[in-house]
């Protein structure tokens, strides 16, 4: 099943930080709850760049995580006008990360990029620079560090599930999106870009990206000479994690039935051997 942890050893955790997260993707809002989970912050979660304004001037945070491209309003502007009222630092998630012009944000501005698919390393390393020091605790003062140690962790069923509900909507609905919307369209082809990325779907995520380049240049011939095949390949995905999961469930099952087995005739051979050494003590001490 595809992972999307690598090795992390969080030094420090932030228990009395708040952030932000305005996605507009189902699935890369639970991703990044279950990415972020290790250093114990509190999260708020919409799902547009107005939506996260409105959030903004309501409550304090202390850093703030915005997707690029969502519906309504996109990262950039929603960054621009929280800027004039908030010194938090804004991390712009992005699929789109060699494409940035980063001369186009001051640096005082805390904008930082983060690309998708997001690593923890990267998170990491984000977190214990821009997040404010006041809200850093050793990690060891609250036990043990907690640490993803394996090469990678299995996404969960509920992403899975979440993921493959919203493709297959989509797939039903991208071509009203491309013929009313393009905008629209360009965002939410933008978006299974990066989800099926973060899932390492790479052939889906990159067949995503050509149609959005294509909805960027507004080039019609391509994608309707693509539609059919892009939704097919979505639907394709889907289709492949469903029998993934049930795959890697059957596997587990299997593997722990054989574990528990192992542990039941451990468990009696060692009852034996002690009835076994029982029997010569009382033999011995009879004689």
């Amino acid at each position: 099943m595809s992972a999307y942890f690598n090795n992390i050893h969080p030094a420090y955790i932030y228990p009395g930080a708040r952030i932000l997260l305005a996605d507009d993707i189902q699935m890369d809002q639970q991703v990044f709850r279950d990415l972020i989970r290790p250093w114990q912050m509190k999260i708020d979660v919409v799902t547009n760049g107005r939506d996260a304004v409105e959030a903004v001037h309501k409550h304090g945070y202390q850093m703030i995580f915005l997707d690029q491209m969502m519906p309504e309003m996109e990262g950039n502007q929603a960054a621009e006008l929280i800027h004039q009222y908030s010194d938090a630092p804004i991390i712009m998630i992005t699929s789109n990360f060699e494409e940035q012009d980063l001369t186009k944000y001051p640096c005082c501005g805390g904008v930082v990029f983060l690309a998708k698919p997001i690593r923890l390393q990267v998170l990491q390393q984000i977190l214990d620079t821009y997040m404010p020091r006041e809200y850093r605790c050793d990690a060891h003062c609250y036990g043990e560090s907690r640490s993803i140690s394996r090469e990678g962790i299995d996404v969960s069923k509920g992403i899975l599930e979440t993921f493959i509900r919203e493709v297959r909507l989509l797939a039903r609905d991208l071509p009203t999106y491309a013929k009313q919307d393009i905008e629209l369209f360009r965002i939410k082809v933008h978006g299974i870009k990066g989800s099926s990325g973060q899932l390492g779907k790479s052939v889906l995520s990159e067949a995503a990206e050509a149609m959005e380049i294509a909805a960027k240049t507004r080039d019609w011939a391509y994608i309707e000479s693509h539609m059919q095949s892009f939704r097919w390949k979505i639907l394709t995905t889907a289709e492949e994690l469903e029998a993934e999961w049930e795959y890697s469930t059957e596997q587990a099952e299997r593997e722990y039935s054989v574990e528990y087995e192992g542990r039941e005739y451990r468990a009696e051979h060692a009852e034996r051997k002690r009835s076994a050494e029982h029997a010569v003590r009382e033999e011995s001490r009879i004689c």
